[in-house]
């Protein structure tokens, strides 16, 4: 399996973690679900592709109360191409699974609140926005402790600063 991943900042100060280490992780996180077979419809033989834009909480807030019509920022929202769309796009044999917008402005703000380092909080964020291109929703409280579960045996399969 090749993943292609375009991580894009328009973050102006420090981010928690740098973009060459997002990249990295993020093809670990995928292919951690993927082998393990956690969701459906995917398999580790296929190339994949997704993109990630870190920006400020601002620039969130506009995407959210544009299209969840929610006039506040959030922490992380993901436009799922491939598992919300019966269109699936496909070049050159890699399947695109959408995009993730993560604030590093909430991510900085959640890791103070729950007394974890930036790096932690930025993995939950960003492993619940893979979830989230693969299909996985938290409708449900049920759901949602599920979906944290998975997120949690993600976040330990890779090299992080917990505290």
């Amino acid at each position: 399996m090749k993943t292609s991943i375009e991580c894009e900042s328009l973050y102006e100060k420090e981010l928690p973690i740098s973009l060459d280490r997002i990249n990295d992780i993020s093809a670990q996180l995928l292919s951690y679900v993927l082998e393990n077979r956690f969701v459906d419809g995917f398999s580790e033989k296929n190339d994949y592709s997704f993109d990630i834009l870190l920006c400020d909480n601002n620039f969130i807030k506009n995407i959210n109360r544009d299209y969840r019509k929610i006039d506040a920022p959030t922490d992380v929202i993901t436009f799922a191409l491939y598992s919300d769309s019966e269109e699936k796009l496909i070049m050159d044999n890699t399947i695109n699974l959408g995009q993730i917008i993560i604030s590093i402005d909430k991510t900085y703000i959640q890791a103070q609140e729950n007394s974890v380092s930036a790096e932690f909080e930025f993995l939950n964020l960003l492993s619940h926005g893979i979830l989230h291109l693969l299909g996985f929703d938290h409708p449900d409280e049920e759901r949602l402790e599920s979906m944290l579960e998975l997120q949690n045996k993600m976040i330990e399969s890779v090299d992080y600063v917990k505290i």
